[in-house]
């Protein structure tokens, strides 16, 4: 679905974060013509773009704000004659559309889960781009036409623990209006409940345990000197089937002390995942088999990050 790229990028526009909007409050924005309300810091500065081939036309119109380097966006793609063939699935359309978002941004999926907006299909995304993240959910009207609502807000990745109310107002102010005007409220959100944890969280499995957390000789995987942890090998952590029937990927990002002994303590959960995906990567980074480092030609203990990914395709 290569057309499927170029519909999303006007979205790239919400990359050049250089200006600074000055305002004072959130306030409620309505497009009439994109029949949906949300609430924006400022007023958006608006763009329309259309597109035309031979497999597909219509139209993507965006709404973007600027504020203290935290990007505002709303838009939505309306499709002209759109092959029933990309809708007969439509949890494999949205798939289809959000993995052509994050390669239009070259971005990092971090975190997913099929979401909805009452009888809508939808997703709700979590993407690392440069050094920012961006939380985005996807939605995909096809009451009376063909249309693509993806709401946006990217937050450099060091302040995300600083704006998670942010984060969360803004991507829950988002309503559809109907054709009389009345805003309709989304009772069916599916979402994680929390966009980022405020602090690491720690899973310790049942074969370990946590003496290394105030041992004053753990080394960090950066120290001059050090010869790196040897993964020797590494399992596969399972896809519960809680996780696959909501459609979470992502990547579960762990911190954990090897240990001169050759076991594993002190795990925490850095990027987390719903549905027993953060256990079961636990349970996997216990299993590792490695050669630990060695610092002066003698084993010592190291803290480094481990990384798992969970992806359909």
């Amino acid at each position: 679905m290569r057309i499927l790229s170029t519909i999303i990028l006007a979205l790239c526009l919400l990359l050049a974060t250089d200006s600074t909007v000055s305002c004072q409050e959130s306030a409620s924005f309505i497009s009439k013509e994109g029949q949906f309300t949300i609430n924006f810091p400022d007023k958006p500065e608006q763009s329309e773009k259309d597109f035309s081939n031979s497999i597909v036309k219509g139209s993507v119109h965006s709404f973007n704000v600027t504020k203290n380097n935290i990007s505002f966006a709303v838009t939505y793609t309306d499709y002209d004659s759109l092959d029933p063939k990309f809708t007969a699935n439509k949890k494999l359309f949205i798939y289809s559309l959000t993995n052509s978002f994050i390669k239009s941004t070259n971005g990092q999926l971090l975190g997913a889960i099929n979401t909805s907006f009452n009888n809508f299909a939808g997703r709700s995304l979590k993407v690392a781009v440069q050094d920012k993240v961006f939380f985005s959910r996807m939605y995909y009207v096809d009451d009376k036409k063909d249309r693509l609502y993806q709401v946006l807000i990217g937050v450099d990745k060091k302040e995300i623990q600083n704006n998670e109310e942010t984060i969360l107002s803004f991507l829950n102010s988002f309503k559809l209006i109907d054709s009389k005007e009345k805003v309709i409220d989304n009772k069916e959100n599916n979402l994680l409940a929390n966009p980022d944890p405020s602090s690491p969280k720690k899973i310790l499995p049942s074969n370990t345990n946590d003496s290394s957390t105030a041992d004053p000789n753990t080394l960090s995987s950066s120290t001059q000197g050090l010869k790196q942890v040897a993964i020797i090998q590494k399992m596969k952590p399972r896809y519960t089937e809680q996780a696959r029937e909501q459609g979470v990927e992502g990547i579960v990002l762990l911190s954990a002390v090897f240990r001169k002994d050759g076991t594993i303590t002190d795990i925490k959960v850095l990027n987390s995942l719903a549905y027993g995906l953060d256990e079961e990567a636990v349970k996997a980074a216990a299993q590792i088999k490695f050669t630990p480092g060695q610092k002066d030609d003698k084993p010592v203990h190291v803290r480094a990050r481990l990384e798992f990914t969970f992806s359909f395709f």
